[in-house]
């Protein structure tokens, strides 16, 4: 039994990597967006119409828990003067891919304002898992507020709480949220925010803690070497959690590395085109460390 909850908990850490991946790996959009703030009414805009982004990145980056190679993740992000759109996808490997073969996909599009800043139109995501293929739609009106959640399974569709629009008053997607929040670090040069998600359910805060700057040493693991942000990140629950979502999955490891005070960790640099990326991630554990690191870069 200790062996298999061992086998459990290393399945468990690349899943938190493909999390924090999720929030953070991105670049910079090429207008200046302020941090979501709390949400307040616009005009209906036209929708824009679909544009070649002109400016882009394609980042990879292998996973590895407790020493074991364990997942294998892209992130495309590109934007416009217009529209932006950040999609990230990850899949296990290794042993762990052959005992839990799993994929996920996230995908928001949105439009950029120079005044209204980043307003999501929709956010897609899809996890294929036990031959099941789930995925999860959400539609937003102009103003950036979700007017629709559709769930399916394997194309069918399955039962959803209805939206909560207390909820999603001032917050946006996960992915929206995470373009506002480095954004900030690029303007600031240092890690700070709290910024409102809310997922259709659940309603919570992606904060971000500076914690200075260190150098990462030349590795064959990672194309980046040199002087990182190092940023502690915490996701805070305010509202929709049940008492069993603070006890499984990000929730359950957040709670942990606090516990042993080693909250996890990304580092932050500009990657070779000048956009701010994620080089490296580091998540403790009982049984080891969660580590991602920059594999490959190349424009969109």
């Amino acid at each position: 039994m200790k062996k298999f909850r061992r086998l459990i908990f290393f399945f468990l850490l690349p899943v938190t990597a493909v999390a924090v991946l999720y929030f953070f790996l991105r670049h910079a959009p090429v207008v200046p967006v302020p941090p979501i703030a709390a949400h307040t009414a616009r005009a209906p805009q036209k929708k824009a119409a679909p544009q070649l982004h002109q400016r882009g990145i394609v980042l990879t980056y292998e996973v590895y828990a407790a020493g074991f190679e364990a997942l294998d993740a892209t992130l495309t992000a590109a934007a416009d003067e217009k529209n932006y759109t950040v999609k990230m996808t990850a899949v296990t490997r290794g042993l762990i891919g052959k005992l839990f073969r799993w994929r996920t996909t996230a995908q928001t599009t949105g439009v950029i304002g120079r005044k209204s800043g980043l307003v999501p139109r929709q956010h897609v995501e899809t996890s294929d898992w036990r031959k099941h293929a789930y995925t999860m739609t959400m539609d937003y009106d102009a103003a950036g507020l979700p007017q629709s959640r559709v769930l399916e399974d394997n194309g069918k569709p399955m039962k959803s709480q209805p939206l909560d629009p207390k909820l999603a008053a001032g917050a946006g997607d996960v992915l929206t949220a995470t373009l506002a929040l480095l954004q900030n670090v690029a303007h600031t040069g240092k890690c700070a925010g709290s910024y409102p998600v809310y997922d259709g359910r659940r309603r919570y805060d992606v904060t971000l803690a500076d914690d200075g700057t260190s150098k990462i040493a030349p590795s064959r693991y990672s194309i980046f070497s040199g002087t990182a942000l190092r940023c502690h990140l915490k996701l805070v629950p305010v509202a929709g959690f049940t008492a069993g979502d603070k006890k499984r999955g990000w929730w359950a490891i957040q709670n942990y590395t606090e516990r042993h005070g080693r909250p996890p960790t990304v580092w932050i640099a500009k990657a070779k085109n000048g956009m701010e990326a994620i080089v490296r991630m580091e998540i403790d554990s009982a049984y080891g460390a969660a580590v991602a690191n920059l594999i490959g870069e190349r424009p969109y």
